[in-house]
């Protein structure tokens, strides 16, 4: 998403984002380490199908400003579904005290994707219309 963008800021938030999501990636595989089970990854479906419906906007949009607001959406909307996820797995980490070694670093993952999505939320706020 960082090579589509017209806006700097926002493209140096998505390339952050990757570089975190690298970090996230290495924290899930020690959380399964720590739990002895295979980390086995499985492919989502919700980024394809927001990368797809970037790219069918992106062909139809000739104002740069109406052009960030439809890249910025899907980091949006892919904010919201991370942090919904690691919400839960957080509280499920809870509930069944599986320890700091998996609760440390599902919430360090959650704080991160909220701490993105204000960030997003802020390049969000000025892009739009007062």
């Amino acid at each position: 998403m960082a090579r589509y963008t017209i806006n700097d800021r926002m493209s140096e938030g998505f390339a952050d984002h990757r570089d975190e999501t690298r970090t996230q990636i290495q924290r899930l595989k020690d959380v399964f380490a720590a739990l002895d089970q295979p980390a086995e990854g499985q492919r989502s479906l919700t980024p394809a199908g927001l990368e797809n419906n970037r790219r069918e906007l992106e062909a139809q949009i000739v104002d740069d400003d109406l052009l960030n607001a439809a890249s910025l959406n899907p980091g949006l909307m892919t904010e919201r579904v991370e942090m919904t996820a690691y919400e839960g797995l957080t509280t499920i980490a809870a509930l069944v005290d599986l320890g700091g070694d998996v609760q440390h670093p599902l919430d360090s993952t959650y704080d991160e994707a909220k701490s993105r999505f204000r960030d997003l939320e802020l390049l969000w706020d000025r892009l739009s219309p007062s």
